[in-house]
């Protein structure tokens, strides 16, 4: 795990985007994780900036969504298209789909595609960030998702929405994790990160340091790499 600060979020999207390019240059199938909230703006600059022979190697998976019908109005998948990303010209396979009846269905069938193209995929990057509680995806702090499983994907009901997001087991393989984490509400965060070893149900940020290729993209502090 290397931190690495960027003084700006446009900055880190330049960041993103030349990683991606390196990614679909060098692979033929490549999954880009995408999470919500704060990634949500760097993800739409990203995206209308690859090519069409970038994006024909790009499947878009996101790392959690919030449980309800499909494209509800406090869903990732809602925000990501209200942010200029057009699904419609990649391959993506939203976690809400028509005829779910129940958070356990959704989870059974996000899981089935999240083992078929994990395993079918050449490289997968992931763009993810942490809150200032320590979450990172869905995994919040002492929540069923900070719990060790060896499900892919796992889904509860917290106090403010019914998350379904992919697990550890699943986040360890990601062949390349870009976290952006930017805002001095997210100080004790990055530095609990840094500088202490908690558990993964106290903050859920540190299976960052378990991960083979994961760099920290923040405006506070950085690696002399």
């Amino acid at each position: 795990m290397n931190f690495i600060k960027i003084d700006n979020q446009q900055l880190a999207a330049d960041f993103l985007f030349n990683e991606i390019v390196a990614a679909t240059n060098s692979n033929d199938y490549v999954i880009w994780l995408v999470s919500g909230g704060s990634n949500i703006k760097t993800a739409a600059r990203v995206f209308n900036r690859l090519s069409p022979e970038q994006l024909v190697k790009l499947t878009i998976l996101l790392s959690d969504e919030r449980y309800g019908i499909p494209n509800h109005l406090d869903s990732n998948y809602y925000h990501l298209e209200q942010a200029g990303i057009n699904f419609s010209r990649v391959i993506s396979f939203p976690v809400l789909i028509e005829g779910q009846t129940s958070l356990e269905s959704a989870v059974a069938n996000y899981a089935e595609v999240i083992k078929k193209l994990f395993s079918s995929s050449h490289y997968i990057i992931a763009q993810l960030g942490i809150g200032p509680d320590g979450h990172t995806a869905g995994i919040l702090p002492n929540s069923p998702a900070s719990i060790e499983t060896n499900d892919l994907v796992i889904g509860y009901t917290g106090d403010d929405y019914s998350r379904i997001t992919l697990t550890f087991t699943a986040l360890r393989k990601i062949s390349k994790t870009l976290v952006f984490v930017f805002g001095v509400n997210k100080a004790d965060a990055i530095l609990n990160l840094r500088d202490k070893d908690l558990s993964l149900n106290e903050q859920p940020a540190q299976i960052f340091k378990e991960l083979p290729d994961a760099y920290i993209i923040n405006d506070m502090i950085g690696d002399k790499l």
